[in-house]
C-alpha cells in the first residue's frame, strides 16, 4: 500500500506500468500457491477459499489494467492530466 501511495508522484509511465505488472505477478503467484496448497491439504478451511477469491480478484484486477485496458496514465502523466 505504501509503495502505491508514494508512487503517485512518479511521472515516468514505465515505472507506473512496472508497479502494476509487479502487483499482477505477485498476486498471481500467491493465487497459484494458495490453490496448490488447497488441493494438497487434507483439511478444508473456509478462510482458504476466501483468500483464493481475494487474491484471484486482485490478480484479475491488476491483469486487466496491465494487459487488457491500460489506463492513460501509462502513456504519460502530462497527457493524462489534460
Amino acid at each position: 500500500g505504501m509503495l502505491v501511495w508514494f508512487a503517485r508522484w512518479i511521472v515516468d509511465s514505465a515505472v507506473r506500468r512496472g508497479i502494476v505488472l509487479s502487483y499482477f505477478v505477485v498476486f498471481t503467484m500467491t493465487e497459484l500457491v494458495l490453490v496448490a496448497s488447497w488441493l494438497t491439504d487434507s483439511h478444508w478451511h473456509a478462510i482458504n477459499v476466501l483468500n483464493m477469491i481475494l487474491f484471484g480478484g486482485l490478480a484479475g484486477f491488476y491483469g486487466w489494467f496491465a494487459f487488457v485496458q491500460p489506463p492513460a496514465v501509462f502513456d504519460s502523466l502530462d497527457t493524462a492530466m489534460d
